[in-house]
């Protein structure tokens, strides 16, 4: 009988333990920042673009495999935008952009407070207004630009319990779904694909 006693003993010292040990590898963190964005266009027209800054909103579940390994799911509310001229037909356009951005991603710790990490991003279009040769912003009759899959990579810096991360990410297919036919009549189909900096700070909640 002394024997199950101290082998349940064990099992639950065991399993406290484990417990523990996986909430300590747990960690949420949410945060805020900036997006500086601009467009690479695929076309056989001439076009310059500029960048454009919006913000992001963002909660990151992570699990550490150890100290060096982890794994976090990142989902932001992300606003971006471009801007872009171009010259024959001559007109500017400028866009904004609401997505909803699923990053899952694995990080790799250098030092004790520097990781780089990678990953890939679904960002799942919520909101899109349109502003062609600075007449003002509005919802096109017909949307032009469709969710954005890309590649993802950045750095960490966590001082506390404050992260600050410096990240980029760039699509890997075309987003747009729009077709220009120039004065004389000629059409004109180009792809675009969305580059985007981000900075931002994050606080560790939990």
């Amino acid at each position: 009988m002394k024997k199950v006693y101290f082998s349940i003993l064990l099992s639950v010292i065991f399993l406290f333990t484990f417990a523990s040990t996986s909430i300590a590898q747990f960690r949420i963190y949410a945060g805020a920042g900036a997006n500086v964005s601009t467009i690479n266009i695929e076309s056989t027209v001439d076009f310059n673009s500029k960048y454009v800054t919006n913000y992001f909103v963002s909660v990151r579940p992570e699990y550490r495999f150890s100290n060096f390994v982890s794994f976090s799911f990142d989902a932001q509310y992300s606003v971006k935008g471009t801007y872009f001229q171009f010259e024959n037909p001559t007109f500017t356009q400028k866009t904004k952009l609401g997505f909803i951005d699923i990053i899952p991603q694995i990080g790799l710790k250098l030092l004790p407070f520097i990781e780089v990490y990678g990953g890939v991003g679904l960002g799942i279009k919520t909101s899109e207004l349109i502003d062609f040769d600075n007449k003002g912003y509005s919802k096109p009759i017909v949307n032009i630009y469709d969710n954005d899959y890309s590649v993802v990579a950045g750095a960490r810096i966590k001082v506390l319990r404050f992260v600050f991360h410096g990240q980029f990410s760039n699509s890997i297919s075309n987003f747009n779904d729009l077709t220009i036919t120039d004065s004389m009549g000629n059409v004109i189909k180009y792809n675009e694909y969305l580059r985007n900096f981000q900075l931002g700070v994050a606080y560790q909640i939990f």
